[in-house]
């Protein structure tokens, strides 16, 4: 399994971010997709498809 870490370390690489803020960004989506699950809302990502 992949850690909100390890997406954010990639994230640094490949857009030339510090570690940071790349962590910031990847802890973000994961609070939007928790409060939307919260709310239930359905969470989507319009570039893979709607979760259920």
């Amino acid at each position: 399994m992949t850690t909100a870490t390890e997406i954010a370390d990639e994230i640094a690489k490949a857009y030339n971010l510090p570690k940071a803020q790349a962590k910031a960004i990847v802890d973000g989506v994961f609070k939007s997709i928790a409060d939307a699950a919260a709310a239930t809302l359905k969470p989507m990502c319009r570039a893979l498809a709607s979760s259920r």
